[in-house]
């Protein structure tokens, strides 16, 4: 009853968005949006084309709201986990990342170039909407709690051997498969698919403009200074390569038994399929 109570509100919480006008300021009504633990498939459902193509076409200041805050969170929730002091629960940050990547391919369908290239990357430099995601997209990646377990540490003294210009060995992923480990794939699995969509804006470019519009994420993602870009990429062809397809033995055994492990090395095989096929 109390889930069904909670998607009700979900629902009433998202009609607002294309009926009213919702400040950035009422913290209340964000915080009732994200906090009830949804799946990808409630946000989906609930994210109607209808309700999310009104958003983007009649209510862009609201869109504009709801992701400014939405990174906020995001970026909240990463410094207070590094430092331990972080309220925001980790339901609050996945059901920001299924909103962002139910409504981006909506931004982008638009085919308005003007309009997408002022919401994401109309300020300057590192302080547009679209550096600050990307940078707060592949911190998620690499978060203790969140998508790692833990960090190693080197011992002092200890020869090190020469790694690659920004490779963090310590960070780079494993294929997680205890059953302990679920959460953190699930959070591995909306990471890799927030990052999929928001690089995805080259498949709404007419024909006759993709030779001259740039992927702008795309652009910042596999740029060699930006923080973790190596790393990601290392940790996408070591889940791909050392998962074990074979499991039980048994033919198609992931359709049989839900396998969330599988789910995160097909988002990583599409993203890095994506990321090999970039041309800067």
């Amino acid at each position: 009853m109390g889930s069904t109570e909670s998607k009700i509100g979900f629902f009433g919480h998202l009609e607002k968005l294309v009926t009213e006008t919702i400040s950035e300021s009422n913290s209340e009504y964000w915080l009732a949006l994200w906090k009830n633990p949804f799946t990808s498939e409630d946000v989906f459902l609930y994210l109607t084309p209808t309700l999310v193509r009104t958003l983007v076409r009649e209510k862009r200041d609201n869109l504009e709201s709801l992701f400014r805050v939405g990174l906020q969170y995001l970026e909240t929730f990463i410094g207070g986990t590094k430092s331990g002091t972080t309220f925001i629960t980790q339901d609050i940050i996945l059901n920001i990342l299924r909103t962002v990547t139910r409504i981006t391919p909506f931004i982008y369908e638009t085919c308005d170039l003007v309009f997408i290239h002022k919401f994401f990357w109309g300020q300057a430099g590192e302080q547009s909407f679209g550096a600050r995601l990307c940078r707060a997209l592949l911190d998620l990646a690499f978060l203790p709690s969140f998508t790692i377990v833990y960090q190693h540490k080197e011992l002092e003294g200890q020869d090190k051997e020469p790694v690659m210009e920004g490779l963090e060995p310590s960070l780079v992923w494993n294929v997680m498969e205890r059953v302990e480990e679920v959460q953190m794939n699930n959070c591995r699995l909306e990471v890799l698919r927030c990052l999929l969509v928001c690089s995805s804006h080259t498949l709404y470019i007419k024909p006759e403009f993709c030779k001259t519009v740039r992927n702008e994420f795309l652009e910042k993602l596999v740029h060699p200074k930006t923080a973790h870009s190596v790393t990601l990429f290392y940790s996408l062809i070591n889940v791909i390569f050392t998962y074990d397809p074979v499991g039980w033995g048994v033919p198609y055994a992931t359709y049989l038994v839900g396998d969330p492990v599988i789910q995160v090395v097909d988002s990583a095989v599409q993203l890095l399929s994506v990321l090999l096929d970039y041309i800067p």
